[in-house]
Parts: C-alpha cells; sequence; structure tokens
C-alpha cells in the first residue's frame, strides 16, 4: 500500500513537472513566435520607408535628367543657329569644321588628346589651333 502511495505521488510529481516544462516551453515558443513577428514587422517597417526614400529620390533624379536634357536641347538649337548666323557673315571663307580648314592641327590636336591622359601636354597644339582657327575666320 505504502509502494501504491509512493509511486502515485511520484506519479502525480512526475505530472506536475512535465505540465509545467511543457508549459514553460510553449510560453517561450509562443514568446520567440512573438519577438520574430515584431522584428519582421520592424523590418517591413523600414523597407517600407526606404522604398518610399529611394522613389522620391528616383523621381528627383529623373527629373533633373529630362531638365537637362531640354537645357541640352534647347542649347543645341541656339548654337546651331549662332553657327549658322557666323557663317552667313563669315560668307565664302572656308567654315571652320570643313575638312581645308586647319585639319593637319585638327588632327594633330586630336592625336594628342587621344594619346594621353594628361591634356595639358596638348596647350602648344591647343594654342596653334586657336591661331589657325583665327586666321580662317578672318580670311
Amino acid at each position: 500500500m505504502t509502494a501504491e502511495i509512493v509511486n502515485s505521488f511520484q506519479s502525480e510529481v512526475l505530472q506536475t513537472q512535465w505540465e509545467k516544462l511543457q508549459a514553460k516551453i510553449l510560453t517561450n515558443h509562443n514568446e520567440r513566435v512573438t519577438q520574430a513577428e515584431a522584428r519582421n514587422a520592424a523590418v517591413e517597417e523600414e523597407l517600407t520607408k526606404w522604398r518610399n526614400h529611394n522613389e522620391v529620390v528616383q523621381n528627383s533624379l529623373d527629373q533633373k535628367i529630362d531638365e537637362l536634357k531640354a537645357k541640352f536641347a534647347d542649347s543645341s538649337v541656339a548654337i546651331a543657329y549662332d553657327v549658322g548666323k557666323l557663317e552667313e557673315k563669315i560668307g565664302n571663307s572656308p567654315k571652320f569644321g570643313s575638312n581645308e580648314a586647319c585639319s593637319d592641327v585638327r588632327i594633330s590636336l586630336t592625336s594628342c588628346y587621344n594619346g594621353t591622359d594628361d591634356i595639358r601636354k596638348c596647350d602648344e597644339i591647343v594654342k596653334a589651333m586657336e591661331r589657325c582657327a583665327k586666321q580662317t575666320i578672318m580670311a
């Protein structure tokens, strides 16, 4: 009879301890799940903020690019118009940019620019190009 009471008592103690352990395991699991969900929500919120910020920055950059393209197009038209007016004033003189005007100097300048990383080495050729251009325009 005492053996039965002892066994019964030990079974009840073991059962109680087992239930406490199970409850603790479930509680810890639920806490980890809750913490993981909170971290995921925080990361998702940060990601949303970064995406919104990125969209604003990208739109700003796109707008700047469009403005610069428009400005470049306007400048190109203005320069083409000014070159046309200058060519009208020059008349029958060789036009700068034609094959005849300063071709040797232009070839030398292009070769110099393509062959060096330091464009200061080409300063003398640039001066020669300026002299040639002035002579061509004055002729």
